[in-house]
């Protein structure tokens, strides 16, 4: 048959002008008084320690992780 095609991908870093968001309830990171904020142990997603509680786990598509415990220093 046909010869096999060969694909060059090509990926280039961007930065961020905004803040980083929770990926449970979208509101910023920091900043917020009162709010502790963990990493997830299973994909290092930074997220609120009360999203994390009430989502039941980590709420990135693929991560599965149940349990996000490590505070980030602030």
């Amino acid at each position: 048959g046909d010869p096999p095609v060969t694909l060059k991908l090509a990926a280039r870093a961007v930065e961020v002008e905004t803040a980083a968001r929770c990926p449970y309830c979208r509101d910023e990171l920091v900043g917020q008084a009162d709010v502790s904020v963990i990493t997830c142990e299973g994909c290092g997603t930074p997220q609120h320690f009360e999203c994390n509680e009430e989502n039941g786990g980590c709420p990135v598509l693929g991560c599965g992780a149940a349990v996000a415990r490590r505070a980030l220093a602030t």
